[in-house]
């Protein structure tokens, strides 16, 4: 558990060397803290748990594993009993795929998932502390350093303010994790020419269709967080147009710098995130269309050629089959005593009328095949190249 404080509002967040279950077992007094630690830490602690609850005001429901496991949630909530306290929970997905296609040491594409947790307990005019649990090394760094970074002092409404700090980085993750999908995306199309031929000999649908699967996740959990963001705004008062109600009556520079809008903007940036998403899944549905296309179109030019090959055996084989292969014979040496072959003299005659009827088969197939292709140019020219 790593544990950051800022005393009195003043820069910068500075690293506490404090005990974990000693700071968990009551809020504190003053100050602002954020608190990096992992949902398992407190799986086997159940005196932890109880005190989140009781003291922390965190919602017992979330301890449950379908809470834990599912794909996103948000909420809020006031309490206003002998501390009045503010609260806003969240829960938010990230599939990251590492760059790069499959090699030949693993199959698969690589990738991790984050299963980040937020809780935000804030009490007016006191103490306000944000856990951040099972979030990547980097982000507690990225997020220390934005709020390190601020030129300016903290609002009061601290609530609002980190939640959109931590979507501020979240927005960051989610933007690579889209434009790391668009990268793989983009070298699979780099692989066929203009003329839409694959320069590969081989195409992998397998492992098309597991990118496919990465996408399909990125869609959904982009579209959960979306939600979640929605439901974090509604419960502070924003309506559907993004305006915040909270600040009616202030001016426009206190408006301007209310965390509730900053929120918004990043909900519609992660909406425009997550219509790029849905982009890459159709770029890549048209990758696999047009390789299953191109390996329909050679198979068809192999069975072509197959039967191409038959019909050049096809004449010799009917004339064979008039003359009844009478052009050989099975003869005994009545002096040796062995078995011959022997050859008749008329045996000219099939190829007189073999091989003149295997080239007039040929070239009749030759012209069928050119008169095809000239009869459709003209269509297709009246179609896709108009003036």
């Amino acid at each position: 558990m790593e544990v950051y404080r800022q005393v009195d509002g003043q820069l910068p967040f500075l690293r506490e060397p404090i005990d974990g279950e000693r700071f968990l077992a009551a809020p504190p007094q003053t100050g602002t803290w954020v608190v990096f630690t992992e949902f398992n830490f407190f799986e086997k602690r159940t005196q932890l748990r109880e005190s989140m609850t009781t003291q922390w005001k965190y919602p017992a429901m979330l301890w449950h594993k379908s809470y834990s496991d599912s794909n996103g949630y948000a909420g809020s909530a006031r309490h206003e009993e002998t501390i009045v306290a503010d609260t806003s929970w969240f829960h938010l997905l990230i599939k990251q795929l590492k760059k790069g296609l499959p090699t030949k040491t693993w199959y698969y594409y690589v990738y991790e998932w984050y299963e980040m947790s937020f809780y935000i307990y804030a009490v007016p005019h006191g103490a306000t502390v944000t856990f951040c649990m099972d979030t990547p090394l980097q982000f507690g760094k990225d997020l220390v350093h934005t709020l390190n970074a601020r030129n300016q002092p903290m609002p009061k409404n601290k609530l609002a303010f980190f939640q959109s700090a931590i979507l501020g980085e979240l927005l960051k993750m989610y933007d690579h994790s889209v434009w790391t999908i668009r990268d793989v995306v983009r070298d699979l199309e780099k692989e066929r020419d203009l003329s839409g031929a694959t320069r590969q000999k081989h195409l992998d649908f397998v492992q098309m269709h597991d990118l496919a699967r990465h996408i399909i996740h990125t869609c959904e959990i982009i579209a959960v967080a979306c939600d979640s963001i929605t439901e974090l705004l509604a419960g502070h008062g924003v309506d559907n147009g993004g305006r915040c109600k909270c600040l009616l009556g202030a001016t426009d520079t206190i408006r301007a710098a209310c965390p509730h809008n900053e929120i918004a903007f990043t909900l519609g940036l992660l909406r425009n995130l997550g219509r790029r998403a849905e982009a890459l899944s159709a770029r890549l549905k048209n990758e696999i269309n047009l390789g299953f296309n191109l390996v329909v179109q050679h198979d068809s030019a192999s069975m072509k050629t197959i039967a191409v090959v038959t019909l050049a055996f096809l004449p010799a084989t009917f004339v064979s089959t008039i003359f009844s292969m009478s052009f050989f014979s099975l003869s005994f040496d009545d002096v040796t005593g062995r078995q011959e072959w022997n050859v008749s003299n008329s045996f000219w005659i099939y190829w007189v009328l073999a091989v003149p009827l295997t080239i007039l088969t040929l070239l009749c197939w030759t012209y069928g095949q050119r008169t095809e292709g000239f009869r459709l140019m003209p269509t297709f020219r009246s179609k896709y190249l108009k003036p």
